[in-house]
């Protein structure tokens, strides 16, 4: 109890090894309870924890985590899943949260799935709009990506915008797939009355221009 744990700037560079999940020994929590707990950086609280509850098993080359329940002052965390081998990994993840950031509540779930090359991710949000991403990502250098982004129409006021906003509806549909070395997005958005349709919208990291056929 009374944990206080200060994050900092890491002092060596990053290791080019692929993160590997081989245990050194087996070690297995039946149940380990924390209460009163605070995680800060640079001076300022990032989670401050009310009681949270683990139970994991981490045994020859997976980690898996049985359980895992955060109570904390920002909201509720509860997740599930496990991870093994080296790179391409494999693995499954199931969560649930209930979260507050800046003043803003967001609550849903999450789920991935990690199986041969790609890693598959679903995050489903309840509040303060309803949206719906679907991810693929593939595990090699160039970290192959595709995605599905669903927003039903919905007012926006008083959930993710001010009370005053002239944005009275908000949706949108887009899909999109690239690389670490650009991508495209295409779809529509809709505001208002308005439905805008997006032929492609071209990004590449670094390059400060942003390209958009068919506005």
């Amino acid at each position: 109890d009374g944990v206080r744990l200060h994050l900092t700037e890491p002092r060596d560079p990053p290791d080019d090894k692929p993160l590997s999940f081989e245990a050194p020994i087996a070690v297995e929590i039946r149940a380990f309870e924390l209460r009163d707990g605070v995680v800060s950086r640079h001076g300022e609280a990032l989670v401050d924890i009310k009681s949270a509850h683990l139970q994991a098993v981490w045994s020859g080359d997976t980690l898996a985590i049985q359980r895992l329940d955060l109570d904390a002052r920002q909201g509720e965390v509860q997740l599930a899943g496990s991870v093994a081998g080296a790179k391409p990994y494999r693995g499954q993840l199931r969560g649930n949260f209930v979260w507050r950031q800046a003043d803003q509540p967001w609550a849903g779930s999450l789920s991935a799935d990690a199986a041969g090359a790609q890693v598959a991710a679903v995050v489903r949000l309840q509040r303060p709009i309803v949206a719906n991403l679907r991810t693929t990502l593939g595990q090699d250098d160039e970290l192959p990506w595709q995605m599905l982004l669903d927003i039903p129409p919905t007012d926006p006021r008083g959930l993710l915008l001010a009370d005053s906003s002239t944005v009275r509806k908000l949706g949108a549909a887009l899909r999109g797939s690239g690389t670490l070395s650009g991508g495209q997005v295409s779809g529509y958005i809709d505001l208002n009355a308005e439905r805008l349709h997006i032929e492609r919208l071209q990004v590449n990291p670094g390059d400060p221009a942003t390209r958009i056929d068919g506005l």
